[in-house]
């Protein structure tokens, strides 16, 4: 794959386009006579602190965040009470709204709601191929902005909820529990000028597949270069998605070892797939093959140098590659100590930076891996 460069600009703005959904429970209101100040609170009895206590005890730990936040179950979703109660009277989900009754008849024939008009896929399309007016889907993992067509949209989903999957396997780690934000930029002269106005930084004059950290709610965002067989799109998705995880799951992961955070999205994006691994392989064999493994602790994404870079990525790929696929008793029992270090800040780099650190034996167990001899 050729090198994409994105022109970032220097200055490093603040631009919000991340989405905050928050539900809190209201506050009920306290009824009947008291001798106590109006100004002083009621005080709970006793007995209701324990109840309320034993009610929270019982609920999973993974629901809990939503529970707090006052949303309740509906099949395998969490929604609010009043979503809960139209959808249990004939409302249904068509994307990220909910249509009454009366219309749901225009789902099963295949339509589409924009605005006020249902209207067939093509003419939906069309008016869904600004970035002022999105496409906005939902997938298991994801909310997908995207002014794409929106059979490519649910296409590059599936890359997405992969990199998941996989993620969650190899680093025996649960999903967050909030769908993350993913923006799918049509065209490189659009993500070209997000990126100059969000200052997103070298990673995205590296590779157009990344975490906009001056959000704080640190969306994902991707370059679509073209349809299924004409582009990288899969690949840019795919490692976007696998740096929210991160970001999602696991406490100051901007501060997690480059080598690392990069080498499982590079991962995930391309040594899964069979044909894109080979095709990985050979690119990294056109750029001079693996270096050193030791050396990609230092591993760093520099926009001045986007080809070295890109190496760098194949490689850390790679690398993890191996350690989540085929290695050693001992080099195993390690990655497992490096993914366990991750949900802590303390202890976390020095688990991660032992795992390059096995020399001249682990490089030739990393290029047995690869098929790249001595």
């Amino acid at each position: 794959m050729g090198a994409l460069t994105l022109r970032v600009a220097p200055a490093r703005l603040l631009f919000l386009t991340g989405i905050v959904i928050a539900v809190a429970p209201a506050a009920g209101a306290q009824s009947g006579s008291s001798s106590r100040p109006a100004s002083a609170p009621a005080k709970s009895a006793p007995a209701d602190k324990k109840k309320e206590a034993d009610a929270k005890s019982k609920v999973p730990k993974e629901d809990q965040p939503f529970v707090d936040r006052g949303l309740v179950r509906y099949g395998d979703e969490w929604v609010t009470p009043d979503e809960k109660q139209k959808l249990e009277t004939g409302w249904r989900r068509q994307d990220d709204q909910l249509i009454a009754p009366d219309e749901v008849p225009n789902i099963d024939k295949g339509l589409y709601k924009v605005g006020d008009s249902w209207l067939a896929i093509a003419e939906a399309d069309t008016a869904h191929s600004s970035d002022a007016n999105p496409w906005v889907l939902r997938s298991s993992h994801f909310v997908v902005r995207a002014s794409i067509p929106r059979a490519e949209i649910e296409r590059l989903i599936t890359f997405a909820e992969g990199a998941v999957d996989r993620l969650q396997k190899i680093l025996a780690q649960a999903a967050p529990p909030e769908r993350m934000q993913l923006t799918i930029f049509s065209s490189i002269d659009a993500a070209n000028e997000f990126a100059q106005r969000a200052g997103a930084g070298d990673h995205s004059s590296v590779f157009p597949g990344y975490v906009l950290e001056a959000d704080p709610e640190k969306p994902a965002i991707a370059l679509f270069d073209g349809g299924a067989g004409k582009g990288f799109a899969h690949l840019h998705v795919a490692h976007a998605a696998a740096h929210t995880f991160l970001d999602k799951s696991y406490p100051q992961a901007d501060r997690i070892p480059e080598w690392f955070a990069e080498g499982l999205a590079a991962y995930v994006d391309r040594f899964i797939d069979p044909d894109i691994r080979k095709w990985s392989m050979d690119k990294l064999v056109q750029r001079g093959g693996l270096t050193s493994v030791e050396k990609l602790a230092d591993l760093k994404l520099v926009a001045a140098d986007p080809d070295g870079a890109q190496k760098k990525l194949f490689e850390a790929g790679l690398v993890i590659a191996y350690f989540a696929e085929k290695p050693d008793k001992a080099d195993a029992d390690r990655f497992k100590k490096a993914a366990e270090a991750l949900k802590k800040v303390a202890g976390r780099d020095a688990a991660i930076q032992k795992l390059l650190q096995g020399g001249s034996d682990l490089e030739k167990r990393v290029r047995s891996f690869a098929g790249f001899g001595k």
